[in-house]
This record gives C-alpha cells, structure tokens and sequence, in this order.
C-alpha cells in the first residue's frame, strides 16, 4: 500500500472516530436550574427549576401524552400534549398536569404562586415519537 493510500486510510479513521463522539450522547441536562420570578426557565425531564428567593421548586416529571399535530403536517386540530410537575412551595407538594393546547389547563395556581406551561419542545415530526428525555418543557412561574 502507498503511502498516500495509508494515509488516507487513517483520515478516514480519525474522522469516523470524531463524528461518532458528536453525537445524541453529549453531556445530560441539568438536574437542577436556578430560576427567577417573573422569569421563563427550561427543564428536561427529572430537572427541578428553584426559584430560592421565594421557596419555590418545579419538578418536570414526564409528558404523559403527546398528540401534538406534527410539524410537517396539515391538522384541523393542533392536537394536545400533556406534562406532569411537582410543585412544592415551602414544604407543600402538590402534583399538577398542564397542557400544551390552551383549550385545556396550561396553568395552575398553587399557594400564591401561578405556574404555567409556555412551551414544549421538540414538537413531533411524521410519525416518528419523541423520545421521553429528549423533551424540553419551557415554564413561567410568577405571584398570583
């Protein structure tokens, strides 16, 4: 084999090597976010938001549903998902499911405070499901 040939050879290598390194498995998100009043924060799946200014903390626990029109298709309905949080307030938890489409409750008010579901991304795409730790669900925590 020449030279040229090896060298090549190694190129090919080092760049399969490389672009299996970049792939879906890069650092895991936080467990735990620091957020502020009046403020919208992003959580994965088993991420806590903590708002320690006023002792409150949102538990993203899991989408329970997602029949969310997808993104490459025409709906007469835009469809709905549905996300379970723990919230806790001092030492008072209390579970809460918000929904993505505003026919349904995308907001709940718990002592004093008034949580609300802003966004849930990725949105779907054909037929092919989201896979439940690549959800992100973006929420907005203020005084009711």
């Amino acid at each position: 084999m020449s030279a040229l040939r090896i060298a090549r050879w190694g190129i090919l290598a080092v760049l399969v090597v490389l672009a299996a390194g970049c792939g879906a498995h890069g650092d895991p998100p936080p467990k735990s976010v620091n957020a502020e009043l009046g403020a919208e924060f992003t959580l994965a799946p088993g991420s806590t938001g903590h708002i320690d200014s006023d002792r409150v903390q949102v538990l993203f626990r899991e989408v329970t549903e997602d029949s969310r029109c997808p993104v490459d298709v025409d709906c007469v309905w835009p469809g709905d998902a549905a996300v379970v949080v723990t919230v806790t307030v001092e030492n008072a938890e209390s579970e809460h499911e918000l929904h993505s489409n505003p026919q349904f409750t995308t907001a709940v008010t718990v002592e004093g405070y008034h949580i609300r579901l802003v966004d849930l991304e990725p949105s779907p795409w054909g037929s092919k499901d989201v896979a439940p730790d690549a959800y992100r669900v973006d929420l907005l925590v203020t005084r009711a």
